[in-house]
C-alpha cells in the first residue's frame, strides 16, 4: 500500500495540472497526504436494488439512484410507442421483429363433460379429446387469433360455444383414435369466426 501511495505522489509531482495558473486562477497541488490514512481502495458497485420505477446502485461511498419513466416491476405493464426486436423500431409500425417468434402451446388434459378453454393460458392450445365435452371459451381479446389442436381418443364429440363457422357448418371431428383436427378462430370482440382442417393422421 505504501508503494502504491508513493507512486501516486511521484505521478502527481510530474504533471502540471495540479499546480498551475489558468485564467488568472491559481490551482493548488493536491495534497496526497489526505489519502494516506486509507488502508484499502474499493471501487465499483457493491449492490444493485430497486423499486417499481427505480434502480439503486450502491457503492462503499454512497449510492446512485436511476429513476425510470415508468414501472419496471414484474407485475407492471410498461408501455412503448414503438418497439423493435433485434432491429431498430419502425417509424410507423408499433412493432417490428427480425427472427422467429412464437406462442407456447398449452395442453388441456383434464377433459370432463364441461371443459373450459382459457385463452389466457395461450393462443395455441391442444385438447386430448378423451370424453365427449361441452367447451366454454374464456378471456378472449378482440383482434386475437386462436388455434385449438384436437387429438381424438376415439369417437368423442364436442359441443362448441357460439361460433360463426365457415360455410355456416361446424366441423365434423375425425372419429379415428389418434387423428388430429385443427380448429382456428378469429375473435372480433363480439363473435368467434371459426375455420378448420380435419383428419391429420
Amino acid at each position: 500500500m505504501e508503494d502504491f501511495i508513493q507512486q501516486i505522489k511521484d505521478y502527481l509531482d510530474t504533471i502540471s495540472l495540479f499546480n498551475h495558473r489558468h485564467n488568472g486562477v491559481d490551482f493548488p497541488k493536491i495534497n496526497i497526504n489526505d489519502i494516506e490514512g486509507a488502508s484499502t481502495f474499493v471501487a465499483g458497485v457493491s449492490s444493485v436494488t430497486g423499486t417499481t420505477n427505480q434502480v439503486v446502485a450502491s457503492a462503499p461511498t454512497g449510492a446512485v439512484t436511476l429513476s425510470l419513466p415508468q414501472s419496471i416491476a414484474t407485475t407492471s405493464t410498461p408501455r412503448f410507442s414503438r418497439l423493435g426486436l433485434s432491429i431498430g423500431a419502425d417509424s410507423s409500425a408499433v412493432m417490428i421483429a427480425v427472427g422467429q417468434y412464437f406462442s407456447l402451446v398449452f395442453g388441456n388434459s383434464a377433459i370432463t363433460v364441461a371443459t373450459n378453454i382459457d385463452w389466457n393460458a395461450g393462443n395455441r392450445q391442444t385438447l386430448n379429446l378423451s370424453a365427449t365435452t361441452t367447451l366454454t371459451f374464456l378471456n378472449p381479446k378482440a383482434g386475437a387469433t386462436y388455434t385449438l389442436e384436437v387429438q381424438q381418443a376415439g369417437g368423442f364429440l364436442i359441443t362448441w360455444p357460439s361460433v360463426k363457422w365457415v360455410g355456416a357448418t361446424q366441423p365434423v371431428l375425425t372419429s379415428t383414435a389418434g387423428a388430429f383436427d385443427i380448429i382456428s378462430f378469429f375473435y372480433d370482440g363480439t363473435y368467434y369466426f371459426g375455420t378448420y382442417s380435419l383428419n391429420f393422421n
